[in-house]
């Protein structure tokens, strides 16, 4: 059931009703309940892999809420050294319970996730929706409980875990939530807010703009311009490919996320935001910085501090320092550190070896940016810099060339996504040098492959609309969230999507790609 489809709108209408009259002593279950069925839309079945997680999860964190509870009351009024020994004996049977979970959980991830790359195509199970998303929510929260330092942390009741397990508007493509911070909206109970429904509102016909509009009327010419043995070759049309992923990539996978945002809004959840104007970061690292925020978060709090902090990097910051000097000392580990969490990052977006070199070229051009840091900075700090009579308007010019090309590199290393493996993606980019056939390109023109002059020009300038909606909405704080502005943006958005909408009955656009993921 996609965001996009009718079957959602019928069943987020009648869910919407039923929380704020029927139901609404009784929000929280009744939202479990509904999560559940949406969930049963992609398959009965696969509910059971997430009870899987749920249960191993729930009954984790209570066994180290319990430990920590009785070295709590053990502690009390005993021997400073029996006391540091008890602790001792306590945080390692919490590790034990921590690690069984995570061995289980992640080995349920990897099994369904990359059995088909592990077996060589043996095996081949359906991977459940949204299994990155529940099973990173999941992780986050018995590492949390074990990262606990006093009791209250846990939570007892297994249905209000089950509901931030699988909370329907964040199965598709997140955002990727903490308990502490979903848990604050998601129990108590909500009455019908017209500023909520409103904001909700606006933001969810946001998404469906992007997502009809844009990335629906892409995604065909993408599908005939990157299809295996076809009838486009080329650097030119290479380039195109990887153009038309970026937008499309940005469309689809924003517009998910504004749906998911503003549905919870709707119901009076907060969610945590997934995007910050990625398209207006000026290097690699602010761009991750920006875009799918809170898997970049997770990856940070949960694999690259603890490993940062760890015994085994101490002894090779040591190692390094000894045999390579201080500067080295400080570089390597961060080198190492940064190129296996991208590494991860890679492979949770899939194990084929694209996806591998994804991660480690986005890893790869952080490094080398932060290296050539000073350089910039010299550069900025120039006499040539200092002395124009234009500063104002070079430096703004130096922005839109950063911009511009942290957005082009940016495709091409997303573009990886398109091909079956690296090598085949490689060799594609070969062409941008090879054989660009730009006169065939020409030739051609736009209509083989599915657009007009027209359709390029409506969605150039839906992108300026998004863009320049991003802007105000930066600038302009209190008159972006005035009831006037939000009533007209939805009547606007509305009528926008009504005309230029690439839909019909059953019409599913993509599916989302980041579901894929």
């Amino acid at each position: 059931m996609f965001f996009t489809s009718y079957n959602f709108l019928i069943f987020f209408v009648l869910l919407v009703f039923l929380y704020y009259t029927l139901f609404k002593r009784f929000q929280w279950q009744f939202l479990l309940a509904a999560s559940i069925v949406f969930y049963a839309f992609s398959g009965i079945a696969n509910i059971a892999y997430v009870f899987v997680t749920i249960t191993t999860s729930y009954f984790t964190a209570m066994i180290m809420g319990d430990l920590l509870f009785k070295q709590e009351e053990k502690i009390k009024g005993i021997p400073k050294e029996e006391r540091k020994a008890f602790k001792a004996k306590i945080k390692a049977k919490r590790k034990t319970a921590l690690v069984a979970c995570l061995v289980i959980n992640i080995g349920v991830f990897s099994i369904l996730k990359y059995s088909f790359f592990y077996s060589g195509g043996r095996l081949n199970f359906i991977i459940p929706l949204g299994l990155s998303f529940y099973t990173f929510q999941t992780l986050s929260y018995v590492i949390d409980a074990y990262r606990a330092t006093s009791t209250g942390f846990t939570e007892k009741n297994p249905f209000k875990l089950a509901l931030f397990t699988m909370f329907f508007p964040q199965m598709l493509q997140g955002p990727i939530s903490r308990f502490t911070d979903l848990s604050k909206t998601l129990y108590i109970e909500h009455k019908a807010n017209s500023d909520n429904i409103l904001s909700g509102l606006m933001r969810i016909l946001f998404g469906v703009f992007k997502i009809l509009i844009i990335a629906g009327r892409l995604l065909p010419s993408l599908s005939i311009l990157s299809a295996e043995n076809g009838n486009y070759s080329g650097g030119a049309y290479v380039l195109s490919v990887v153009l038309i992923y970026g937008v499309v990539l940005y469309c689809d996978f924003t517009g998910g996320i504004d749906i998911a945002i503003g549905a919870s809004k709707v119901l009076g959840i907060t969610v945590a935001e997934n995007f910050n104007r990625p398209l207006m970061s000026k290097s690699v690292a602010e761009y991750w910085r920006r875009w799918h925020i809170t898997m970049m978060s997770w990856f940070k709090d949960y694999v690259f501090f603890p490993i940062t902090v760890s015994k085994t990097m101490i002894r090779f910051i040591k190692f390094c320092k000894k045999y390579f000097g201080e500067r080295a000392a400080k570089s390597m580990p961060i080198w190492v550190t940064t190129l296996f969490v991208w590494f991860l990052t890679g492979l949770w977006h899939g194990a084929g070896s694209n996806f591998i070199v994804w991660g480690l070229l986005n890893g790869l051009v952080i490094l080398i940016s932060m290296e050539l840091k000073p350089v910039y900075e010299r550069f900025n700090n120039s006499r040539l810099m200092v002395r124009c009579s234009k500063k104002v308007l070079l430096d703004k010019i130096l922005v839109a060339i950063r911009i511009f090309r942290t957005f082009v590199l940016i495709a091409f290393i997303n573009g990886l996504d398109i091909f079956t493996d690296a090598f085949s993606a490689f060799r594609a980019y070969s062409s941008l040098f090879t054989g660009f056939n730009l006169n065939e390109y020409i030739s051609n023109g736009l209509e083989p492959f599915g657009l007009t002059i027209p359709e390029c020009i409506l969605i150039a300038g839906c992108l300026l609309f998004l863009i320049i909606c991003g802007g105000l909405r930066s600038r302009y704080p209190e008159k972006w969230r005035s009831a006037t502005f939000k009533l007209c943006a939805c009547n606007a958005l509305a009528i926008l999507i009504i005309i230029f909408g690439k839909y019909g009955y059953g019409y599913e656009v993509s599916g989302f790609i980041y579901t894929n993921f």
